[in-house]
């Protein structure tokens, strides 16, 4: 198993420098949050060379902020759609492989859910046929338990996969998410998943914050990679942002996870 770096982590930095470090503290990969693309790459051609020799396995979070696939308000259900197809045209221009999305979500609590299930559908149907079309892999992100979300449990990630029918669709398991949801384990959850794992996210958590540097919350993160690897051993992507401490999350991080394979070691000798 391989251990990544959210570049949001390093978001007050210009994304080339944290690209950078990364590199330099021994990550495996990042995973680049669009946003900052946008905001501080201007030649895409020398973008994509730069990233073909810095050394990282490279994947593409898709814009979520402002995004919903789901909405009821049709002209923001058709820009979110463009700008997520953007997105997986931008992955294939930078010829990165993954790409994560958030799912739909309701407008309101009171939607009639069956009904944003139908747009759900007809908005990863039009995805799919982009994402077929570009050649690259779509993780589709199991969200946490909140209000108005959709795509929360195992049954909810599954329907939407299953329901595409596409080999270009997988499912990106966020573990904070899983640890919102009570009385259900990382090894329950991976369980109940007849869909692919593509891609995985990874951040501590406590009772007031989902996301936090490894370390820093109240999760078992040993025995919830010890369940993971049941069912996935390639790249996991640490993600928990905190404003003005981006260097000292940078070096906690690997950190941390060298210390939970130490653990994992010696719990399996």
């Amino acid at each position: 198993m391989e251990i990544s770096l959210s570049t949001k982590i390093l978001w007050q930095t210009n994304l080339i420098e944290a690209l950078k470090l990364i590199r330099e503290k021994g990550y495996y990969g990042a995973e680049i949050w669009e946003n900052q693309i946008q905001r501080d790459i201007k030649d895409l051609s020398w973008f994509k060379k730069y990233l073909q020799q810095s050394g990282l396995e490279i994947t593409l979070h898709a814009i979520s902020d402002d995004i919903n696939l789901c909405s009821t308000n049709r002209k923001i259900r058709e820009v979110s759609l463009k700008q997520v197809e953007e997105s997986i045209k931008l992955a294939s221009r930078l010829d990165i492989r993954t790409i994560t999305i958030h799912p739909g979500r309701k407008t309101s609590s009171k939607d009639d859910l069956d009904h944003i299930w139908e747009i759900q559908l007809d908005s990863f149907n039009a995805l799919v046929k982009i994402t077929e079309e570009y050649n690259v892999l779509l993780g589709i992100e199991n969200m946490e338990l909140r209000t108005k979300e959709m795509v929360i449990f195992p049954q909810d990630i599954n329907k939407l996969v299953s329901s595409l029918r596409s080999t270009q669709v997988g499912i990106t398991l966020d573990l904070a998410h899983i640890a919102t949801i009570k009385n259900f384990s990382v090894n329950k959850y991976i369980s109940e998943l007849k869909e692919k794992i593509i891609h995985v996210h990874l951040s501590d958590s406590n009772r007031t914050a989902t996301h936090l540097p490894l370390g820093w919350g109240k999760l078992n993160l040993t025995e919830m990679l010890l369940d993971l690897q049941k069912k996935y051993d390639k790249n996991v992507v640490i993600e928990g942002y905190v404003p003005d401490r981006e260097m000292e999350v940078l070096e906690n991080n690997i950190h941390i996870w060298q210390k939970i394979w130490k653990d994992k070691r010696e719990k399996l000798n």
